[in-house]
């Protein structure tokens, strides 16, 4: 799965077809509208290459990224009063967010359809809130779109940078900074090429998944085989 989705993210999954704009246009399209007050530098040093129809940009330029803060004991319950307080990995669960505390004076909000992912602790859990909203805390931060952006392969990009902030997170200061994430390096397609990819890049992570399902049933077959023998 790291091969393909580093496939789908240098643009070696899909064709390009030049009647569905560039990421230039696309990222002109985006600063045109959600601009940030300041701008972060743009992309000098680049990891890999990509097709020309492509651009490299930072994350922070395209989406807004929205930190958490702790709230203390007397701020939250557990009786499901008021919206729910996400504080880290313990409450995602494959890929899905478990509420366990909830609060009535929520602060950090992410809104629904944000993409959670984990800075403390466990490094990059990923899950989009399902809920209208949520207060997150200093664990979390929430990744908030736009609708030229296509969010399942912005979080494709994000997962292939996982590894790198998970040793970054190493340090002394343990964790992922909000500089981390917003200085993070994103290859941009035109959004038909993103919806492109991300239909690809499901079709074969199923394909893959099945593969895997039968082969450890005939190794589980294998093994019994073998005993029974």
């Amino acid at each position: 799965k790291k091969t393909v989705l580093h496939l789908a993210v240098s643009g070696q999954l899909v064709p390009q077809d030049p009647t569905e704009g560039t990421g230039e246009d696309l990222y002109k399209q985006i600063q045109a509208i959600h601009n940030p007050k300041k701008p972060i530098p743009d992309v000098k040093d680049v990891p890999f290459d990509i097709p020309n129809s492509w651009k490299w940009v930072k994350l922070g330029n395209i989406i807004e990224l929205k930190s958490g803060a702790d709230l203390t004991p007397d701020k939250y319950n557990d009786s499901k009063n008021g919206i729910p307080y996400i504080t880290g990995a313990s409450n995602i669960e494959n890929e899905k967010v478990i509420v366990s505390r909830w609060t009535t004076a929520p602060k950090n909000i992410a809104k629904e359809n944000d993409l959670l992912i984990t800075c403390k602790g466990t490094i990059g859990t990923m899950a989009y809130l399902e809920f209208e909203q949520a207060h997150i805390a200093r664990q979390i931060m929430a990744i908030r779109f736009n609708e030229m952006l296509s969010p399942s392969f912005i979080k494709s990009v994000v997962s292939t940078h996982i590894s790198a902030l998970q040793e970054a997170a190493q340090s002394i200061i343990p964790g992922i900074a909000r500089n981390d994430m917003l200085n993070l390096l994103v290859p941009l397609p035109s959004l038909l090429e993103q919806n492109r990819i991300v239909e690809r890049l499901s079709d074969i992570f199923t394909l893959i998944d099945e593969l895997d399902a039968e082969y450890k049933t005939e190794e589980v077959e294998r093994v019994n085989l073998v005993k029974s023998s």
